[in-house]
């Protein structure tokens, strides 16, 4: 069987900076192990959805592999429960979610915290998240996890029943 190794450089593109006299960070970059991979690979271009929608990187790696994104994919957030190993049940929701910065009035000011919240800070915030948060009014209880950086997963449980995934 032959070996394929995909390399999907997600998030890659960048503008021009003035700094870099007017390259993009790639462009500027020394980058002496992706220019061997491609002088020995075979490089091509796809659309995995369709001309000209550039979808975003989990809908991409699932079309990517083959899969229909309208028939298998169910969001971000259960991708991200497992990769910190949450269990989920059917009828659970599971988002994935980004701490914030908040302004006045609680205005969001940054909705990735500047990108700057390390992992153990976030898993300090999570861990106060998940003991002083209540829901009330609804026979449901959520389970609140940091993952990496900034981002995090929110899993919504219904004890009586199954919640509706039309949110």
């Amino acid at each position: 069987m032959k070996k394929i190794l995909f390399v999907v450089l997600d998030g890659l593109g960048d503008e021009p900076n003035p700094e870099l006299g007017g390259e993009t960070p790639l462009a500027a970059a020394d980058t002496p192990v992706m220019d061997r991979i491609v002088r020995k690979g075979r490089l091509g271009l796809m659309y995995p959805i369709g001309k000209p929608m550039a979808p975003e990187s989990d809908i991409a790696v699932i079309s990517i592999l083959g899969y229909s994104a309208m028939d298998y994919y169910t969001g971000r957030g259960p991708l991200e429960a497992l990769a910190v190993g949450v269990t989920m049940r059917d009828g659970d929701l599971v988002y994935r979610v980004n701490f914030a910065t908040a302004g006045e009035g609680d205005e969001i000011v940054d909705r990735r915290v500047g990108r700057s919240l390390t992992s153990e800070e976030a898993h300090e915030l999570a861990r106060e998240i998940d003991e002083k948060v209540e829901l009330t009014g609804h026979p449901a209880s959520f389970v609140f996890r940091s993952t990496v950086g900034h981002r995090g997963i929110l899993l919504i449980r219904r004890e009586d029943g199954r919640l509706s995934g039309r949110v």
